[in-house]
């Protein structure tokens, strides 16, 4: 549930970003400050692309989203803890 949760809020945010930044752009021609906000919006839309994209892929594979973890099972020697 929670890689695909990530996955969806960086798509998301991906295509706010691309919205914004080329709304940006249109009105980019008269001032070079919607032309720097529109370059540094399509920067963040494409690190939020890469990042869904890995998300996806890491969502495909069956990773878990605390990364890798072993579980040992015990014996049946383990011991109950005495009462306190």
């Amino acid at each position: 549930m929670w890689p695909d949760g990530e996955f969806g809020y960086c798509a998301l945010w991906t295509f706010f970003y691309f919205t914004a930044a080329t709304a940006c752009a249109a009105g980019g021609g008269s001032d070079s400050a919607w032309a720097a906000a529109a370059f540094f919006g399509y920067v963040a839309m494409l690190l939020y692309g890469a990042d869904a994209f890995f998300k996806f892929k890491g969502w495909r594979s069956g990773e878990i989203a605390q990364g890798e973890r072993q579980v040992q099972m015990s014996g049946g020697d383990m011991q109950s803890p005495g009462a306190y």
